[in-house]
Parts: structure tokens; sequence; C-alpha cells
């Protein structure tokens, strides 16, 4: 819960701030988490960050792996799947895909 609520904090202030200017200290004050807390579980605001991206790559939902004529609706309704996975979760994917995170993963 307390990861949870630090990865919502995150995401908000990336919103208006670069990940540079995000400190330990502004992001624990805003989730109202002591920093010892923090650290139990993160090294800095980018290692949060990192764990963030592999959560949201992780539920993608993957496209069958065999590609041919009989599977064609699988491979329709994987698709739908992901635009609505990408859909549930656009707040998340903007900001990731946003130039504050400082991240060339997510930029393209």
């Amino acid at each position: 819960m307390t990861k949870r609520l630090l990865q919502n904090v995150l995401l908000d202030l990336l919103e208006q701030n670069e990940l540079a200017a995000i400190s330990v200290t502004s992001l624990c004050a805003e989730a109202d988490v002591h920093r010892s807390t923090f650290y139990k579980y993160y090294a800095d605001p980018c290692d949060l960050l990192k764990e963030i991206e592999q959560d949201i790559l992780g539920q993608i939902p993957t496209p069958p792996q065999i590609l041919d004529r009989q599977n064609q609706d699988q491979l329709l309704l994987s698709t739908a799947s992901f635009f609505d996975f990408v859909k549930q979760n656009e707040k998340t994917f903007r900001i990731l895909f946003g130039k504050n995170t400082g991240n060339d993963v997510f930029h393209i």
C-alpha cells in the first residue's frame, strides 16, 4: 500500500516537474511518508520510476505468438486488449512517454 502511494505521488509530481527536480523530501512530504520508509523500498526517485515502468510493462497484454490466418481473430482481440489497457492506464503512459521522466526508453 505504501509503495502504491509513493508511485501515485511520483506520477502526480511528474505531471508538473522533471524527475531531476523531485527530491525524496518532497515526495515523502506529498505522500505523508517518512524518509526512512521511502529508503526501505527505494534508493531514489529514479529507482521508484523504474519500478513503475517495470510494473506497467509487465502488465501489457501480449499478442499471440503464431500469427496466421487462423488466429486473426485472436490477434484482433489482443490488439483491442492492448489499447484498452493503454486507455485504462492513460495517465501513467502519458507521464512515462512525457519529457519529465528523463528516460529515453519510453521516448519516441
